[in-house]
């Protein structure tokens, strides 16, 4: 059965993904997390946009959590 047919969203009344791994797999899945520099110059993680296989079935970033 092919993903889209699995992970189809409106299914589910609010549906939560939580997606971890490497980069390449959370890129693959959701899009890659992006990192960004604090007013400290120090280097954080941010969720950034949803992409890949769950923005093409039909998810949206408040659907979506990467780690």
């Amino acid at each position: 059965m092919p993903p889209a047919t699995c992970l189809r969203c409106s299914s589910l009344d609010h549906p939560q993904v939580l997606v971890c791994g490497t980069d390449g797999f959370v890129d693959t899945w959701a899009g890659a997390i992006e990192r960004v520099y604090d007013e400290n110059g120090k280097k954080k993680k941010v969720q950034g946009t949803v992409r890949g296989i769950l923005k093409t079935v039909g998810f949206t970033e408040d659907m979506v959590y990467k780690y």
